[in-house]
């Protein structure tokens, strides 16, 4: 939970929806990934070592639905980005 709450809060404005989802669809209007496309020790990399962190307290397990809804939505982020 602490997780999904960290990552919604680096969402750019346009991704959050009024009910709290994640809008997985860019608008036609320019919209950037600046909060996102980070560098550095404390950049993009850090959601990919907490994801890390997150399968290791499974046990290695990615059985779990909230976790492959995080997958499937970083998964998106990153092909955006790219």
């Amino acid at each position: 939970m602490s997780w999904q709450k960290w990552w919604l809060g680096l969402q750019p404005s346009w991704r959050v929806l009024d009910d709290g989802t994640l809008l997985q669809e860019v608008p036609d209007t320019g919209e950037q990934w600046v909060s996102l496309r980070q560098s550095g020790p404390n950049g993009f990399i850090m959601v990919i070592l907490a994801l890390s962190w997150w399968v290791d307290m499974m046990g290695g397990e990615v059985d779990d639905r909230e976790l492959h809804e995080v997958l499937d939505d970083v998964t998106w982020v990153v092909r955006c980005m790219a």
